[in-house]
């Protein structure tokens, strides 16, 4: 995760904190559940009163005990995904790291929500097989993180059943794209910072474009196609005088457009 540190920097505002000897840790709630039912999970992070601005975590689970449906980041304290959560029922993994702009402090800071089915009776468990935290501390000092393994309780078997569906017809949160550069991230060339969050769900994909549009008596005339991007986003237009556009679409296929205007604006008889 070191290597994404100048990002963070561009993302986050630190905080100049003491160091502090408490250890964070991880947790699932429920810590309890019925065999054979689909169930969500909460994952989070307790971190002892200390403020932390970035995670990276890698879980192992046998796949004999847990069959994972979804994870969904809808309400998740990282705001910027480093590697967006993904997990695998075949090699019983889960894993993702990400940036919280700003920092969190808190004793039940949510990481994903996780919808599941347990399979047997028993203890059972998701191994802690890698892990990272940094400090909010304008350093990015490692925290000291307890637990080897997150401990779960599977009792009597019920029947099978399935969560109830919520209707989710909310678009994305509103959220402001920023147009930057850095020496040290693709040439020092400006690129495309943007995140957003979806409090349902989750968010699924983001799309760009950018386009010339000439501006006359207030309509706009230009064509372009939206292509899949990921933050941060190199900007075809160096010359920054298209109109660029962020489309960010959740799970359930709902979608939120912000639209940045041109920072060199070209006048009615400029056109290209």
């Amino acid at each position: 995760m070191k290597k994404y540190f100048v990002l963070l920097i561009l993302v986050s505002a630190f905080a100049v904190l003491p160091f502090a000897t408490k250890a964070a840790s991880f947790y699932v709630v429920p810590p309890v559940l019925a065999s054979g039912q689909e169930t969500t999970v909460v994952l989070g992070i307790n971190t002892e009163n200390q403020s932390v601005n970035a995670v990276e975590l890698n879980l192992k689970f046998s796949s004999d005990d847990f069959f994972i449906k979804d994870i969904n980041n809808g309400n998740s304290i990282i705001n910027f995904w480093v590697d967006k959560p993904s997990f695998s029922n075949e090699k019983g993994s889960v894993s993702f790291s990400g940036i919280i702009a700003g920092g969190y402090s808190g004793r039940s800071g949510e990481l994903l929500k996780i919808d599941l089915t347990a399979k047997n009776q028993g203890d059972k468990n998701f191994s802690v097989q890698g892990a990272e935290v940094l400090l909010n501390d304008g350093k990015g000092t490692e925290a000291k993180i307890t637990a080897d393994s997150l401990e779960l309780s599977v009792e009597s078997a019920v029947e099978p059943s399935k969560l109830p569906a919520i209707k989710d017809n909310s678009p994305p949160e509103l959220f402001l794209p920023q147009v930057v550069k850095d020496a040290n991230i693709f040439d020092g060339k400006y690129f495309l910072v943007f995140a957003t969050q979806d409090k349902n769900y989750g968010i699924n994909y983001y799309e760009v474009k950018e386009m010339h549009a000439i501006s006359i008596f207030g309509f706009k005339f230009g064509f372009a196609k939206w292509v899949r991007a990921e933050s941060p986003y190199l900007l075809k237009d160096q010359k920054l005088e298209s109109y660029i556009y962020v489309k960010a679409i959740d799970k359930s296929g709902n979608s939120r457009i912000v639209i940045l205007p041109p920072v060199n604006k070209l006048l009615w008889y400029e056109n290209k």
